[in-house]
């Protein structure tokens, strides 16, 4: 074929000449097509991709509250040409960009010309090639009430609540951002060792201290720390006691208070009192930031008051703003998250801390609330507790993904950052 088109160009005859002339051009038009198409086609794939990816990024951020509505269209179109810059495309010029954002349907939709000067088409006085996409993702907005339960008993002082402090602290951060406004993500606190601090809501739960015995009551965590008997006694600002423990009646259930109230009779408990939902970070890190460890393993309380935070039955005794949603709300997910560094060990009406959180832990479930499990256990601990410190936690926790076991304070903070990330995932599609 070579030899037959070598003949064939060097014939000299004017017709051979002309048609020879033609074929070249179209030959030379036919590889510019194809070169320029294949840039064509690259720039449309790269476009394409931008656009996915900022329409996702702009999903999330309105989701959590990173993003107001007023900053997203600014917000998606600078991600986008950041993300054709990050492609090297340096010679396409972003033609036009328009956001369309639907937050009632949870839509958002991103379209993008971009044009680029042409390379072989030149010859044939094309100048600029043009190459746009489009991108849609369909997004939930869903509301997010969390409680952290978390053990500050004794077994966890020194590095252990240090690194405790850090984790929680980081969950907080991932799922309420410095800046953001969010009022989508609620997160109460719970800290537990051998009573729950109810602080300022005793008098709305209690009899004043008193142990009843009557219908709607805690037995109280008396002694429930030897060391800290004599000195550690608590009291709230209405001179209450307000370390709480276990209920004489509905023990399983999220009823709450009746006209009987609560009972408490502590000489201990945790010095940081419980947070209802909120969204105010700063409350919230400063909970956390004042943790402190001392005190035996009553982990079943620690379940029920977390579980008492997402109940809407206990919409009455939360402040505003700190009610939770009914059950059942589709755009609500309850969650809750139960961490201990021990075996559950304290207990106060005869039947076994761990058989008591096992059964809190289901029924919480059936209302669904998704329960997070932590069993943290350093090396150095006492690993005869693990076994059955581990077993409770596997069986509270929703799914096996939904049970984690650190053995370091960076493995903690790892696990409450996976934990935070999932709970901020969204159901995208295109």
């Amino acid at each position: 074929m070579l030899a037959l088109l070598r003949r064939f160009l060097a014939r000299a005859d004017g017709s051979i000449a002309v048609v020879a002339a033609i074929i070249i051009v179209v030959l030379g038009i036919g590889t510019g097509l194809a070169v320029d198409y294949a840039r064509g086609a690259q720039t449309r794939s790269a476009v394409a991709q931008a656009l996915d990816a900022a329409a996702i990024a702009v999903a999330r951020g309105l989701a959590t509250g990173e993003i107001t509505q007023a900053q997203a269209q600014a917000r998606a179109q600078a991600l986008f040409e950041a993300n054709l810059d990050n492609n090297r495309l340096t010679d396409v010029a972003v033609a036009s960009f328009v956001a369309t954002i639907d937050p009632r349907a949870g839509t958002i939709r991103l379209s993008a010309q971009t044009t680029m000067p042409s390379t072989f088409l030149n010859i044939a006085g094309i100048s600029e090639l043009k190459a746009g996409a489009a991108s849609e993702v369909q997004y939930e907005l869903t509301d997010i009430e969390m409680a952290l339960v978390l053990d500050v008993t004794g077994s966890m002082r020194g590095s252990k609540i240090a690194a405790l402090r850090l984790a929680a602290a980081d969950a907080i951060n991932i799922l309420l951002p410095a800046g953001g406004t969010s009022d989508r993500v609620r997160i109460g606190v719970v800290p537990f060792s051998c009573a729950v601090n109810v602080g300022p809501y005793a008098a709305a739960v209690t009899n004043g201290g008193v142990l009843t015995g009557t219908a709607e009551g805690f037995w109280t965590s008396e002694n429930c720390d030897q060391r800290s008997a004599a000195t550690d006694g608590r009291r709230n600002a209405d001179n209450l006691n307000p370390c709480a423990t276990e209920r004489t009646s509905s023990v399983y259930t999220d009823a709450a208070p009746s006209s009987a109230r609560f009972a408490t009779e502590s000489t201990w408990c945790p010095g940081q009192s419980i947070v209802p939902l909120t969204n105010d970070r700063n409350t919230l890190l400063t909970a956390v930031g004042n943790l402190e460890a001392r005190g035996y393993t009553a982990g079943h309380l620690g379940a029920a008051w977390g579980w008492y935070e997402l109940s809407p039955q206990w919409s009455s005794v939360w402040p505003a703003g700190s009610d939770p949603a009914p059950y059942g709300d589709p755009d609500v997910r309850k969650i809750l998250v139960l961490m201990t560094d021990g075996m559950f060990n304290r207990q106060y009406s005869g039947t076994s801390s761990a058989t008591q959180a096992t059964q809190l832990c289901t029924n919480a479930k059936s209302q669904g609330i998704l329960i997070y499990t932590i069993s943290f256990f350093q090396p150095t601990d006492d690993q005869s507790q693990r076994p059955g410190a581990e077993s409770i936690m596997r069986s509270c926790a929703s799914r096996a993904d939904m049970f984690y076991t650190p053995e370091s304070g960076t493995e903690l903070r790892q696990a409450f950052q996976s934990i935070a990330s999932s709970v901020r995932q969204m159901w995208l599609s295109r």
